[in-house]
């Protein structure tokens, strides 16, 4: 009879070990290296998808050759730059890199690589911002699950940039809970000249920081410093106005509210904000725009709601409940015909999914669902993701809310809308109390 171990007990020892904390924890810096090898080959991928081929390349071929970021737009415009500057620079540089190469397989690695390296440094700032606070199983936990996923990974073959600029957004996060506002402020600015969204974190700087105004004038100085000399450098040179950048960045679909990939193709609606005004008028009647009134003022409510509760309970550790309702909203509310706007909240997520244990299959459900929903979008396989994406964000939104809101009463409530002022300036601040 042998002595040895049967295969189906070696594999289930095996199972059994990579489900304790331990083993995660001693392969956590093997799981960072795998999770950025993962994505240095995904630039191998997807070479023919239409942003890499139709912008990404053909904006650093033109950049290359001398001319301007931004130019009108015209009825051929079809490789318009509708982004900000930061990553037709990158992409110019990697560009003349690799074109000595003379190939399109190294080419389109040496484009993309910045996202892979960038997306890849995610899961380490993931692990330094929850050590800063203090959550040990959280940190590990958040950290490789994040390497390893997939959603990610999918992102970087198709040359987008948004890992990249969740990266410098982390970053803010990470040295804002250092006490370090010089960083904080050129961090968003970088993360905001290279995809928008991060604009929205200097909200979350103004609360936080709200009695303090020297560190708020180091965070504008930062800020706006970076932004000055960026626009001096890519626009003064060409003699490119402000107003044709703009004219640019806002041909973007998001901004159109319309798929338009040429300007001779039918526009069609596409995203939440459309299905939820074509429903809105279809309840109620009414004008579209009218109704684009309405819901703008309904979002900017429910962006600034968890900037209020945290005014009431001004820890730390909020500031992730507040990022990741922010960068929900921004992702599944105003997606529009890019998928790649889901992965805004993913890397913080981990901190809700790991966070308390009760629920936690519950909540497993929920993160899992995400994942789900943004490939059978990505594949157009389910006609109704978009709306089972606003309700699973709402739902952790909610959960989160409740959170934010532990001992704030309507009579708090009620004095911060009176005296609007004082409560800003932290008079009704519950840690004060």
């Amino acid at each position: 009879m042998s002595i040895l171990p049967s295969q189906a007990t070696v594999n289930n020892n095996w199972y059994e070990k990579i489900r304790t904390f331990n083993f995660w924890e001693n392969n956590l810096t093997k799981v960072w290296v795998i999770g950025i090898i993962l994505r240095i080959m995904s630039t191998l991928l997807n070479l023919s998808y239409i942003d890499f081929n139709h912008f990404r390349l053909p904006i650093a071929k033109r950049l290359a050759s001398g001319e301007p970021a931004y130019i009108p737009i015209t009825s051929e415009s079809l490789s318009v730059n509708n982004h900000m500057p930061i990553y037709p620079y990158i992409s110019v540089l990697m560009y003349l890199l690799a074109s000595p190469f003379n190939s399109d397989l190294f080419m389109g690695l040496m484009i993309k690589l910045p996202l892979a390296i960038g997306d890849g440094l995610i899961p380490i700032v993931i692990y330094l911002i929850a050590k800063r606070l203090d959550y040990e199983r959280i940190a590990v936990s958040s950290s490789a699950i994040y390497a390893l996923n997939p959603m990610t990974m999918q992102e970087v073959s198709y040359a987008h940039w948004d890992g990249l600029a969740n990266l410098f957004v982390l970053l803010a996060i990470l040295f804002i809970l250092y006490d370090r506002p010089y960083m904080v402020g050129l961090l968003i600015s970088i993360g905001f000249f290279t995809k928008q969204f991060p604009l929205f974190f200097l909200g979350v700087v103004c609360v936080y920081w709200r009695n303090d105004m020297k560190k708020l004038l180091k965070v504008g100085f930062s800020f706006s410093s970076f932004g000055v000399i960026l626009l001096a450098l890519v626009l003064l040179p060409y003699g490119t106005s402000l107003s044709v950048m703009y004219e640019s960045i806002t041909y973007h679909p998001i901004y159109q509210g319309e798929t338009q990939m040429d300007a001779g193709e039918e526009k069609t609606p596409s995203g939440i904000i459309q299905y939820t005004i074509q429903i809105l008028r279809f309840l109620f009647g009414g004008d579209f725009n009218a109704w684009k009134v309405v819901w703008m003022i309904i979002l900017a409510f429910m962006l600034a709601l968890p900037l209020v509760l945290f005014m009431f309970n001004p820890e730390e550790e909020n500031i992730i409940a507040i990022v990741i309702i922010q960068l929900i909203l921004l992702s599944v509310f105003f997606i529009s015909i890019h998928d790649q706007f889901l992965i805004w909240p993913i890397p913080l997520l981990g901190f809700w999914l790991f966070k308390n244990e009760d629920r936690r299959t519950f909540r497993v459900f929920i993160y899992c669902s995400f994942t789900l929903l943004y490939f059978a979008r990505k594949l157009d396989i389910f006609y109704f993701t978009d709306p089972l994406l606003a309700i699973i964000g709402i739902i952790v939104i909610l959960d989160l809310l409740k959170m934010l809101a532990q001992g704030v009463t309507l009579e708090d409530l009620k004095k911060a809308c009176l005296n609007p002022l004082e409560f800003y300036k932290g008079t009704y601040s519950k840690k004060k109390q």
